[in-house]
């Protein structure tokens, strides 16, 4: 062999070398941004997890509250139902209707709200939303 087919050998050795590293090299950071995508939508769902209990909390509570004017209005339509003077009668519909003028108002209000006035924290429901709809955006 000559030395000029050493030196083209070598050549080509070193292009193959150098062309391996560069693949590798791109290989291993496609691998590591892999990673870091999954690490990001791993802490998007972690975050979302976390707010569920506060989203519990605000829905227990406003089942409570629901739950306590629906005992007052059917205990105020027992009271209408079961009067026995007229004078009874009117001062138990006043009262139910009252109390049902109070519902439709809070009927009203949930939907035209998506967070109930109650909610513990705007931003709590915000970043459940996110969460929600992008999980794959991790913030960096």
């Amino acid at each position: 062999m000559t030395y000029t087919a050493l030196w083209i050998a070598l050549a080509i050795l070193a292009l193959a070398g150098l062309l391996f590293i560069l693949i590798y090299n791109r290989l291993v950071r496609a691998r590591a941004l892999v990673r870091e995508g999954w690490s990001g939508i791993t802490v998007q769902l972690r975050r979302r997890a976390d707010l569920v209990p506060n989203l519990v909390a605000t829905v227990q509570g406003y089942a409570a509250h629901e739950r306590d004017l629906l005992d007052d209005v059917t205990a105020h339509r027992s009271d209408a139902v079961k009067a026995a003077r007229p004078e009874d009668a009117a001062r138990a519909d006043a009262t139910l209707g009252g109390m049902l003028g109070h519902m439709q108002k809070d009927v009203k209000h949930a939907r035209q709200s998506a967070i109930p006035s109650h909610a513990t924290s705007y931003v709590a429901y915000e970043a459940a939303c996110q969460a929600e709809e992008r999980p794959w955006l991790a913030s960096r």
